[in-house]
């Protein structure tokens, strides 16, 4: 008898449910649902951003870099060019300093009537100055030579018109210095000769 009188409240209930036409398993629609955690992270808002002006306010590296190495490049290939003239120089230094060993032993040899052992003395010091290398060697030592006689030309000179310019200067003042003489010499006299002028009168 109690179980018949559940079964019949139960029926009782999903007919009512029915009538009103809610499923058990729904729920009120006054109640607002809370979203989910997945349908919050795909309701994200996407932010658009303009490539044109970020690659316009930053620098760009890439450049930067490329000009580095560019300009390492050439650093490079400028230190590389100094190098090579240093060592040419150095080596040609040497060159002059054997040519000129072979050119003095070949005058002595002359002195001592060794002909032909200063000629050939003569020949080397003379194949060495003729090397290739030496070429750009010789002519800038004859540049520079060049330019040492007329700086040692130019100082004389200077020397010399400072020497005239000195030697008038003196002249000049000598010349002063006896005209004040002079003067002074001759105002004592006619003091002296007044004074003297005086006395015989006086008497």
């Amino acid at each position: 008898m109690h179980r018949s009188r559940i079964i019949i409240m139960l029926f009782a209930v999903l007919l009512i449910l029915s009538v009103s036409g809610m499923s058990p398993a729904q729920e009120p629609s006054g109640e607002e649902k809370k979203p989910s955690p997945e349908s919050v992270s795909s309701e994200k808002t996407t932010v658009e951003v303009d490539k044109e002006a970020v690659e316009k306010g930053m620098p760009s590296y890439a450049s930067s870099l490329k000009a580095i190495m560019e300009e390492a490049k050439k650093n490079i290939k400028k230190a590389d060019q100094e190098i090579g003239k240093q060592d040419a120089f150095k080596k040609n230094q040497e060159r002059e300093k054997t040519a000129k060993e072979h050119l003095e032993k070949g005058n002595a040899l002359y002195v001592e009537n060794k002909f032909e052992e200063a000629k050939k003395e003569w020949e080397k010091a003379l194949s060495i100055t003729q090397d290739p290398e030496m070429r750009g060697y010789v002519q800038e030592s004859e540049k520079k030579m060049r330019q040492t006689k007329a700086r040692i030309v130019e100082e004389k000179l200077q020397q010399e018109c400072q020497a005239r310019e000195q030697a008038k200067a003196e002249r000049e003042a000598k010349l002063a210095q006896d005209r004040k003489d002079r003067e002074t010499r001759l105002q004592a006299e006619k003091e002296q000769r007044e004074k003297e002028r005086a006395e015989r009168q006086a008497k």
